[in-house]
């Protein structure tokens, strides 16, 4: 068997990448309801916002109080902030389901050492990463660097390049076992 680079120092491969494939399924999900939860927190601050700056208590001397409210029910209970909110879900909801796509045809690739499943597996998962690396810098850099979520998310995805190399590794160790049992 010819020497090739073992990321895992010596761990078996293949057990390698049924981790990668459970850990891409992890963060998957993870991110998916942090990136729900952050959704719902800014729709409500963005309605409270609109709530406080259309009120203006302190000035309602010339304006009767009900007008004012009736305004603000009328821009609550209209949807047109929750359009986009929509789409962000539904986009991440795709996301969710290729990723848990990727994980599955990882893990049966792996499984039966299929090494055109693990090339497809790497092919999507490198363009998955490098979509996701540049929201993640667009979404730091809008946020003045502060946004913790994008930051770790790019810790991940560095983490998810080392399971490329995984998974790499197991690719050329079947082609290897291969090419060893014609001989």
């Amino acid at each position: 068997m010819p020497f090739f680079f073992n990321p895992l120092c010596g761990f078996p491969l293949k057990r390698g990448a049924k981790g990668v494939a459970i850990f891409d399924l992890v963060v998957a999900v993870t991110f998916t309801f942090i990136v729900f939860y952050n959704m719902d927190t800014e729709m409500i601050a963005h309605d409270l916002d609109h709530i406080t700056a259309n009120l203006n208590l302190h000035r309602l001397a010339d304006v009767s109080h009900q007008e004012k409210v009736e305004e603000v029910r009328h821009w609550v209970s209209s949807s047109h902030h929750e359009d986009n909110i929509l789409i962000r879900c539904l986009i991440w909801l795709a996301i969710l389901g290729g990723d848990i796509w990727l994980s599955a045809k990882l893990w049966r690739a792996s499984n039966s050492e299929n090494t055109t499943g693990l090339v497809v597996w790497m092919g999507v998962r490198s363009l998955y990463i490098v979509l996701l690396i540049s929201a993640d810098i667009y979404y730091i850099d809008e946020s003045d660097y502060e946004d913790i979520t994008s930051w770790i998310g790019l810790l991940a995805h560095f983490v998810q390049i080392f399971g490329l190399l995984v998974v790499n590794g197991l690719r050329k160790e079947i082609l290897a076992a291969g090419y060893a049992e014609r001989i």
